[in-house]
């Protein structure tokens, strides 16, 4: 008889995984990843090449305080640095944050259509996922407001969303944080705050001073580039950071993936260069879907989620294959409740004529 696993873990679904590969196609497009189509940093290219000691970068194990990345973060962001945390990807920070606060029959609000990993990860501790009900596919702050009840352990918002591209308004976000009471966790992912261009926007970062509840989690794998490295990092309060110490593996950011953030966090010439060329590749994409019949949500982030009309010539499905087939690899958005979209990552220019040219040879 083999070993038995851990009910939780057997009745969960897989988490939902973007296809990478294409048959007949060495290199195919991925526009289905939440990544950037752009280089990094050429400063953060440069620390790793020109890195202080390169074999012991990968001989030796990582600084486990991550204090030179701390270090940036706090001078950029005017933050504390003793309320920061790193991690491979703000995804293991949301497996601290579970790990660490949730378990069965814990309730965790979150948004429909919302990004899917932190409730796999309730699920997996036995906690219940409540979802609100969004409006025209933005969280809808008293939606989420009437869900929390007495068994609510956290509160969890993407923002702006994944998959909708949608965010909240920073009056919004601040009648959600005050809204929600101090033992229950606010856990704000703004991992794609840097593209967003409503003025009103807010992080979250305020509210931490304010606040022992409320966790900010940030990424280098969108704007910076370096999905590939893995670095995450979070802004909280004492209480929460002196929690999660315990549980956090003291070694799991590399030598060279805070060596590259590091330097990336400083680049502020590249972080707009990078933001203008998202802006401006999503506005020609606009104006294609309209041209094509196709409808789309305003993004505030680098990717835009696509809308197949019942009445237009193809589905979502025969679209996303007649796509393939021109070995490009768009998003399915079905797990997420929305099986009539699609979602496309903004990548570089060259990436993106090959999406255009793909479109008016489908379409006509």
């Amino acid at each position: 008889m083999p070993v038995k696993p851990n009910d939780l873990i057997v009745q969960l679904s897989p988490y939902a995984k973007s296809e990478t590969r294409i048959p007949g196609f060495d290199k195919p497009i991925t526009l289905s990843q939440n990544e950037l189509g752009l280089p990094p940093s050429p400063a953060a290219l440069r620390a790793i090449q020109h890195h202080d000691d390169l074999d012991s970068a990968f001989m030796r194990y990582s600084d486990p305080a991550h204090e030179i990345l701390k270090t940036a973060l706090a001078e950029t962001f005017d933050l504390d640095a003793s309320q920061l945390m790193c991690g491979a990807g703000s995804m293991e920070l949301m497996l601290l944050l579970s790990l660490s606060y949730l378990g069965p029959g814990d309730e965790v609000v979150e948004t429909e259509f919302g990004y899917k990993y932190f409730s796999t990860l309730a699920s997996m501790m036995g906690a219940i996922v409540v979802q609100a009900p969004t409006q025209d596919m933005t969280a809808d702050v008293d939606a989420m407001l009437a869900c929390v009840t007495d068994r609510t352990k956290a509160v969890y918002l993407a923002n702006p969303n994944n998959p909708t591209g949608t965010c909240l308004s920073g009056e919004d976000l601040e009648r959600l944080v005050n809204g929600v009471r101090d033992n229950v966790l606010v856990i704000i992912d703004a991992a794609y705050g840097e593209f967003v261009t409503d003025p009103t926007f807010q992080t979250g970062a305020a509210f931490v001073a304010k606040r022992d509840n409320v966790v900010v989690l940030r990424t280098f794998s969108k704007i910076y580039g370096l999905a590939g490295l893995r670095v995450g990092w979070g802004y909280t309060s004492q209480t929460v950071i002196n929690i999660l110490e315990r549980m956090r593996p003291a070694n799991s950011v590399s030598a060279v993936g805070l060596a590259a953030a590091t330097a990336a966090t400083r680049d502020y010439e590249h972080l707009r260069a990078t933001r203008d060329h998202v802006s401006r590749e999503k506005e020609a994409l606009y104006e294609r879907l309209k041209n094509l019949g196709l409808d789309f949500v305003p993004s505030q982030a680098s990717f835009v989620l696509i809308r197949v009309p019942e009445d237009w010539p193809m589905s979502a499905g025969d679209l996303f294959e007649a796509i393939k087939r021109h070995g490009i690899i768009l998003r399915p958005v079905a797990s997420f409740g929305l099986p009539n979209y699609l979602r496309v990552s903004i990548g570089s220019p060259e990436e993106m004529k090959a999406l255009h040219t793909a479109l008016a040879e489908i379409v006509g």
